[in-house]
């Protein structure tokens, strides 16, 4: 993970509404989910699935618009716990 130092580091929620985040006490990801690094600026990152990335980066939430910079693969085991 040494791509993602000096970076600030988002587990993106992938809500359609963000009133159900206040007071939000846990977060659940999937047993079987393939995640990524993706960049969204010069200092964060967003780790979301690849389809997640793509609407970000055609709603212009990406260092390069309609394309999202893919940094590292992830895996559900490596989130747990973090």
């Amino acid at each position: 993970m040494g791509s993602l130092e000096r970076k600030n580091v988002f587990l993106a929620a992938a809500i359609l509404r963000p009133g159900t985040m206040y007071g939000q006490t846990n977060a659940w990801v999937l047993p079987d989910g393939n995640y990524g690094a993706f960049e969204i600026s010069e200092a964060n990152v967003f780790i979301i699935s690849e389809r997640s990335a793509l609407n970000l980066a055609f709603q212009r939430f990406s260092k390069v618009p309609g394309k999202p910079p893919f940094l590292l693969e992830l895996t559900v085991y490596d989130l747990i716990g973090r």
